[in-house]
């Protein structure tokens, strides 16, 4: 019997966790974009931040061109595409580097 509730209470804390995890507040104060990094990155300093931020044209889910500023706290490699999670604030939340294939040929 205690196994068995046990098990229950488990299951029920695991359904609440993943309830939290796709629907939090955050992820709709976030939005998903594509982007191509073309600079480096400028190194910046703040009381509560040390990271590089990044002026780039960006591509939105319905494929909308963008000019976005944002901060990320790791460096994200010049002329590697991206899939980027960047809340309100400017800060990247995720970046996952996408497929070799996709990656921006420099002329310079």
């Amino acid at each position: 019997m205690k196994k068995g509730t046990f098990a229950l209470v488990i299951a029920c804390f695991i359904a609440v966790l993943a309830f939290v995890e796709f629907k939090a507040p955050i992820a709709s104060a976030a939005t998903t974009y594509t982007v191509s990094i073309q600079s480096e990155g400028e190194p910046v300093t703040k009381p509560a931040f040390k990271g590089y931020q990044f002026t780039e044209t960006a591509y939105t889910k319905d494929g909308k061109e963008v000019t976005l500023e944002f901060l990320s706290d790791k460096p994200l490699q010049k002329n590697c595409s991206y899939k980027i999670v960047v809340q309100d604030n400017k800060m990247v939340l995720r970046a996952t580097e996408l497929q070799s294939n996709t990656h921006v040929v420099s002329n310079n």
